[in-house]
């Protein structure tokens, strides 16, 4: 049985709760600023050791997710953005709790001018998540695209606290925010998934 939640989706089983984080991501998609094209055009290329790297030709903006992930995202598109949406293999934490981590690739119009640094902070100001850090990558870090990142947290409605890697971008004059969404009891496992991730971001040549 499917509870939904805003913050998360509880899938519940007989013999155990498996814990899927989705985090705020679909109150996104009421939340937001102008309207936006469509972006869901896109590729996704099976690479070496079982990762995909998905590419968004209008966004010129690829990257590459670890085998752990599923081939194939969800798209949600409302008139205000669109969100590329993956889910994880499932992993245990040591409560015996099964935890499905996400990762979402969010694309939204923002007004003109607007460069990275002041929409990482519009973001911050926007979202419901708490306990920010300073920047926690170096220039350089993200493959070949510029950006802000932060390590940040939340409590779902269950009381059971999040961390999540949320960088952002501006890419094409559009917003990109990738959110990276695990319970804080998986998070030091899944790290350096979520670093390969960033660090596979790529400009896609006309």
């Amino acid at each position: 049985m499917f509870v939904k939640h805003r913050c998360c989706w509880a899938i519940k089983t007989n013999n155990m709760k498996q814990l899927s984080t989705i985090s705020i991501l679909f109150f996104l998609l009421t939340v937001s600023c102008a309207p936006v094209p469509s972006f869901t055009e896109y590729t996704f290329e099976a690479m070496q050791q079982g990762s995909h790297r998905l590419t968004i030709p209008e966004l010129k903006l690829s990257l590459e997710l670890p085998s752990a992930w599923q081939n194939r995202p969800n798209i949600h598109e409302s008139d205000r953005l669109v969100m590329y949406h993956f889910r994880r293999d499932t992993i245990m934490d040591a409560q015996g709790r099964v935890i499905i981590p996400t990762t979402a690739l969010i694309i939204e119009d923002i007004p003109e001018g607007v460069d990275a640094i002041e929409y990482a902070i519009n973001v911050r100001i926007r979202d419901s998540f708490n306990q920010f850090t300073d920047v926690v990558y170096k220039p350089g870090f993200f493959g070949e695209i510029g950006g802000v990142a932060h390590v940040a947290t939340y409590i779902d409605p269950e009381q059971i606290k999040h961390r999540i890697v949320l960088f952002c971008t501006v890419k094409e004059k559009k917003g990109v925010e990738i959110i990276m969404d695990g319970t804080e009891s998986v998070f030091d496992d899944l790290k350096d998934e979520y670093d390969s991730i960033l660090q596979s971001l790529k400009q896609v040549p006309d």
